[in-house]
């Protein structure tokens, strides 16, 4: 990956748009983009940049981030109540510079894919998510004056942000740890079955992750409008690393990984919720859960297992996914016991 001018260009105009419609609706749009390309028989190259290039318009490091970044910004101005506004299009604010700032944001990303190509940390973790995540800690530093900030009086009355019982939750309808193991084994089943037919056949091997996050990223159009939606992309998609990574195992083990890394996944991107998202002092700029859901996973995915031999092993290779659907459900009966305490 090399730095251009006509690169940088392209990731500050995505970062303006993303603030010009609001940046879950720019996310959404990288869904159009790729599943319409691969119907009209695009090629993978020209999808992956236009969808996912660390330079592409519609990327989610380019867009989402570029139109997070505006929204933390606005918020910090005051022009809107909260950074936390990932729905409204930020052009309504009729505020020049807050689209400025999305382009700041998508540059920001755009470097962050550079840095991650140019270093040692492309063996240790997925790019994009990468890319989206530090643009969202650097806007909480710059408009927050804080990463974490404090916790919630009332989430400190439950027994604290990481306690079942508070109140401040990124989902509250899918928020304790069962809710949170059996979702996220439902949606890797779907994305770990699909991506191991779609890598079966030589024709749609090259995007057998594809299609499904995109399936998975058309369900936030009714999170968009109000609809108690889990965001599942972040299960599916490392439900189809997991399966990609470990399919020379064999269908069971790697529908085993599939469902392992989307159970991780979703506990990741809840503990990203309560650690970032939901704290701080002017009502909160958005850390995407699911974004850094995916991030701390596939730390583990690519950087991690493949060193411990986990793929290769035949033992490994089954003992691990069970170990992380062990740490699952054990979180789940600690969860079940707070909430029969408060009861």
């Amino acid at each position: 990956m090399e730095f251009t001018l006509l690169y940088a260009l392209v990731a500050f105009a995505g970062g303006a748009m993303g603030a010009i419609f609001g940046c879950l609706l720019a996310f959404i749009f990288v869904a159009v983009v790729i599943a319409a390309g691969l119907g009209m028989g695009g090629s993978l190259e020209t999808l992956g940049v236009l969808g996912f290039g660390g330079w592409g318009f519609y990327a989610p490091q380019i867009s989402f981030a570029g139109g997070a970044f505006a929204s933390a910004y606005a918020g910090w101005r005051g022009y809107q109540k909260s950074g936390q506004d990932i729905t409204t299009a930020l052009v309504s604010l009729k505020k020049p510079d807050v689209l400025l700032m999305g382009g700041v944001g998508g540059l920001l990303g755009y470097l962050c894919m550079f840095i991650h190509a140019m270093t040692p940390l492309k063996t240790w973790m997925d790019s994009v998510p990468f890319a989206v995540v530090v643009p969202a800690l650097i806007a909480k530093i710059v408009f927050d004056g804080s990463v974490f900030g404090p916790t919630s009086p009332e989430a400190k009355a439950a027994g604290g942000r990481f306690n079942v019982n508070s109140p401040v939750v990124w989902l509250p309808y899918n928020c304790t740890g069962l809710e949170k193991l059996l979702t996220a084994a439902i949606m890797g089943v779907g994305g770990a079955y699909a991506t191991y037919i779609l890598a079966q056949n030589p024709n749609t091997a090259a995007w057998a992750a594809f299609l499904p996050f995109c399936i998975s990223v058309f369900s936030l159009i009714g999170f968009y409008f109000g609809m108690a939606i889990v965001p599942n992309h972040h299960m599916v998609y490392c439900a189809s690393f997991g399966v990609l990574m470990s399919m020379s195992n064999g269908v069971g083990v790697a529908m085993l990984w599939g469902v392992s890394m989307a159970v991780m996944a979703h506990f990741w991107a809840d503990f990203s919720a309560r650690a970032c998202h939901l704290y701080s002092k002017k009502a909160g700029n958005h850390f995407d859960p699911p974004t850094a859901g995916i991030w701390l996973a596939t730390i583990f995915i690519v950087g991690i297992f493949p060193r411990i031999g986990a793929y290769a092993n035949p033992g490994l290779a089954v003992a691990v996914p069970v170990v992380v659907l062990a740490v699952a459900c054990i979180l789940a009966i600690v969860d079940q016991v707070q909430l029969k305490k408060k009861a």
